[in-house]
């Protein structure tokens, strides 16, 4: 069996991701910095995340918890756009399917 190049570019960015989220900065992003630079109120989050500050529950090491969270991340992004894209293409090839001819 043949593995599609998805799959392969899919792991490469999982492995490549996972391996440097570990070292990425500490400190908080753009939006976070300006929300308590200028104490902006934030409600209370209606869905807590499931994995909050790239941090896994039960994870020995940390390093190996945010590799964890990275690609869980990602896996589930690529997951999400592929099923949209499966999704367009499929109404695309029953809109053709149905256009009457010129």
């Amino acid at each position: 069996m043949r593995i599609p190049w998805w799959v392969w570019a899919l792991a490469a960015i999982v492995l490549v991701a996972g391996l440097l989220s570990p070292f990425a900065s500490s400190l908080p992003d753009g939006l976070e910095s300006v929300i308590e630079r200028e104490s902006v109120p934030v409600a209370e989050r209606a869905q807590p995340s499931p994995l909050p500050d790239y941090q896994t529950p039960g994870a020995r090491d940390e390093r190996l918890g945010v590799f964890i969270a990275a690609a869980a991340g990602i896996i589930v992004v690529a997951l999400v756009a592929l099923a949209i894209g499966h999704l367009l293409a499929r109404a695309a090839a029953r809109s053709e399917d149905h256009d009457p001819p010129l």
